[in-house]
């Protein structure tokens, strides 16, 4: 992560809300790569250069929850944002034993991912700031 700009990656099978999402991340003055499928990321991205993941849960072929379990068990620890249509038990349980991942519900809050990118940034740069 460069100064305050971080390098984000979002992965959403919805080519409007992929827009929208890609929006709101440069608005936030990041960097934004997009992904239409879990298995395009999977197979594009070597794990580096990505500060951020967003990542819808209702992907064709592997959903959001798999794609970001697979990412946890190769070691992966990219902070992250579940981007759904629903908020059901099984995604909040699910974003809770991923390490607390927070869920915006498509549509709802849009300013929210704005405020969780700014959030999620200053988290990691704090123990930057100490260094000399």
């Amino acid at each position: 992560m460069s100064g305050t700009q971080a390098i984000v990656v979002v992965v959403e099978d919805d080519l409007d809300v992929c827009d929208s999402l890609e929006a709101i991340v440069q608005a936030s003055g990041h960097v934004c790569h997009t992904f239409d499928s879990a298995e395009a990321l999977l197979r594009l991205w070597d794990g580096s250069n990505c500060d951020i993941l967003i990542v819808d849960i209702d992907l064709p072929e592997m959903d959001g929850i798999e794609l970001l379990t697979q990412l946890r068990a190769r070691g992966y620890s990219t902070p992250a944002i579940i981007h759904t249509g629903r908020s059901d038990s099984r995604v909040r349980n699910a974003a809770e034993e991923l390490g607390g991942i927070p869920v915006i519900v498509k549509g709802t809050d849009n300013n929210r991912i704005g405020d969780l990118l700014k959030s999620i940034v200053s988290s990691v740069q704090k123990p930057d700031s100490t260094e000399e």
